[in-house]
């Protein structure tokens, strides 16, 4: 499984160099780039886990919220803020701080009921890489990528049933879905 993982992070970051290459730097500092470099690399690790196994291992989403947390007292070291331009709530440092705690409850907690409203509706697997991704990206990004996905993954979904593929009720990963719709709320960001 390690064999595999290091496999998966190096196309990850080949995939990136080419992206950066081809569209240009995502993040501005070479912190940042580093950071999300290793973000990429984690959520497509995470992704393909999913595809392959229907499981998000806790340690990818262990990772997201150490990156996460880097990524927190990088932006405070440096003094680069993320507010939404409300800047009596989210004036920095601490609308900065609140961003990310709202980002890591805001859709896991009514998705966490959810699940355990309707079993086998979502994984928990699904809701803690989405409360760690949103963690790291913050609130505007979290809804951003998570709308993607749910566009992505209903798309596929029904395409899916439609061709006989699989048939109502049988599951789809949501893993690679949610990684991809953060990879586009990371390029939308930068």
């Amino acid at each position: 499984m390690k064999e595999f993982s290091l496999r998966v992070r190096a196309l990850a970051g080949a995939g990136l160099a080419v992206l950066e290459w081809r569209l240009g730097p995502v993040a501005g500092t070479l912190p940042d780039r580093l950071m999300e470099w290793i973000f990429l690399c984690i959520i497509v690790s995470a992704a393909v886990m999913d595809a392959r196994t229907m499981v998000i291992p806790d340690r990818y989403v262990g990772e997201l919220f150490i990156l996460g947390t880097c990524r927190l007292v990088w932006q405070w070291i440096a003094g680069e803020p993320e507010t939404w331009g409300q800047e009596a709530l989210f004036a920095w440092p601490a609308g900065l701080v609140l961003d990310r705690l709202l980002a890591l409850v805001c859709l896991s907690l009514p998705l966490l009921l959810l699940a355990a409203a309707l079993p086998g509706s979502m994984g928990g697997g699904d809701i803690k890489l989405l409360a760690a991704g949103g963690f790291y990206l913050g609130v505007r990004q979290l809804f951003v990528s998570f709308l993607a996905a749910m566009v992505f993954a209903g798309l596929v979904g029904a395409a899916l049933l439609v061709s006989g593929r699989v048939r109502p009720g049988d599951g789809i990963p949501l893993g690679p879905f949610l990684c991809g719709g953060m990879v586009m709320a990371l390029i939308m960001r930068g």
